[in-house]
């Protein structure tokens, strides 16, 4: 009888131990955007402000046809639109990267999903440009010939 009490005892402490240190990982995996809807928008204004104190990496996320048919990107843009693309940018850039990504979705959607891929391979500063690529041409910004 005493051993089982002794089992259930070790059982217990074993699983509070193992509570404690599961709970901050939840935490830190609920701080971070489950939906393309809940990664972070910049505006172009924004952009510019961190684009003067830091490197910023930009990504074009636009689909295929509309990349195609466009002669522009935004000036240092990089395009990623495969899987083979984002796991070597996944692979030979710092996490802690700024990364600001622009499609010419509505809502940014094509953007979105990229930035929640990058977000889910350990990238922790990754946004969206608000209004994509139609915010950076109303601003009057230069462009870059793709």
């Amino acid at each position: 009888m005493q051993s089982k009490s002794l089992v259930r005892w070790t059982l217990f402490i074993i699983i509070a131990i193992l509570c404690t240190f599961v709970q901050p990982f939840r935490s830190i995996a609920a701080d971070r955007p489950q939906t393309p809807d809940q990664i972070l928008r910049i505006s172009v204004e924004e952009l510019l402000h961190m684009m003067e104190q830091e490197s910023v990496v930009i990504v074009d996320a636009r689909v295929t046809r509309a990349w195609n048919r466009a002669g522009n990107k935004i000036p240092g843009a990089i395009r990623l639109d495969t899987t083979d693309k984002i796991d070597l940018f996944s692979d030979t850039t710092d996490q802690r990267q700024a990364i600001v990504a622009y499609c010419l979705c509505p809502q940014e959607r094509s953007s979105a999903v990229l930035a929640l891929t990058l977000v889910n391979q350990g990238f922790s500063r990754v946004w969206v440009l608000a209004g994509g690529y139609h915010a950076w041409i109303s601003a009057d910004l230069p462009l870059d010939e793709k």
